[in-house]
């Protein structure tokens, strides 16, 4: 079939009013348009899940059976694609099925036999690889708010680490005189009373007498995470607090016991985004810490 129009709207020098079936390689010099137009769609929907879609699709490569028996025309070349069958287990709408009748010679007597076969809409990748990709670049931006976040709280330590530091070398400097004097003595030298030299006193650190928060495990998490807390004795009424990022409360947990403890928390009804959870006692809030849900 060959056919020939002027260029421009509305000329087509061939015009096909149903389906068209060919046999072989289609070749275009200037690309393919497809009707997009919001007229004639219905239902119109935002895709979700992109990212989840894409990792169920196994990528092949392969060479179709030029050889065949029944007059399937195919490219000799290596091809890259999908399996249709295997699209059709999760997404049954993206794969349809063809009939290639079957062909005779000029007697009638039988060449080819029909065959019917799977096909699939290759197009319809384009939109969900395009939100896959927007999904992954607001995890990245959520990802690198957390970041920011927890950069500025490490700062703040180190701020604290440093004046810590100096404290100490003014210490080490008020107490240089009296070392000094110590090592001068020989093994032979006594010191009688040496508390009337050196008060010491000894300090035993522990959680103790701190309220421990600690940040979730594994954050950034998708279905659950853990968050380990100390509650020492004798403190009054502790709660440990979820809110979102505008202040809005989503979970409040009493905690009636002291001592150590650990929260098991599901997110299977969040919604992908940035959380804070934090302890307050008899409403004062102690810490405050971020955790990050993904989908």
């Amino acid at each position: 079939m060959w056919g020939s129009s002027p260029q421009g709207t509305g000329n087509y020098a061939i015009y096909s009013d149903g389906n068209l079936y060919i046999n072989g390689i289609g070749t275009g010099n200037n690309g393919q348009f497809y009707a997009s137009d919001q007229q004639f769609k219905t239902n119109i929907d935002t895709i979700t899940n992109a990212s989840a879609i894409i990792s169920q699709l196994a990528p092949k490569s392969f060479f179709y059976d030029t050889l065949n028996a029944l007059n399937m025309r195919f490219s000799p070349k290596k091809q890259y694609g999908f399996i249709a069958q295997d699209v059709e287990q999760f997404m049954p709408e993206l794969v349809g099925s063809t009939t290639k009748p079957a062909e005779y010679d000029s007697l009638g007597n039988l060449l080819y036999p029909a065959v019917t076969f799977k096909t699939m809409n290759y197009n319809a990748y384009f939109a969900i690889l395009t939100k896959a990709l927007q999904e992954q670049s607001d995890s990245i931006i959520k990802i690198n708010s957390l970041n920011n976040s927890q950069q500025s709280s490490i700062d703040s330590l180190t701020t604290a680490l440093n004046n810590l530091s100096q404290q100490f070398t003014q210490m080490k400097n008020c107490l240089q005189p009296l070392l000094n004097f110590l090592c001068g003595n020989n093994n032979n030298s006594k010191i009688e009373n040496l508390e009337e030299v050196m008060n010491i006193i000894n300090v035993e650190l522990s959680h103790g007498d701190a309220i421990v928060l600690e940040q979730n495990v594994p954050n950034p998490f998708n279905e659950n995470t853990s968050i380990n807390y100390y509650i020492p004795e004798n403190t009054g009424y502790a709660q440990i607090i979820f809110t979102d990022m505008q202040g809005r409360i989503i979970k409040t947990v009493d905690i009636n016991q002291t001592g150590h403890g650990q929260l098991k928390v599901y997110a299977a009804h969040l919604s992908q985004g940035i959380y804070q959870y934090s302890i307050v006692v008899d409403g004062k809030i102690i810490d405050t810490k971020k955790m990050l849900v993904e989908k």
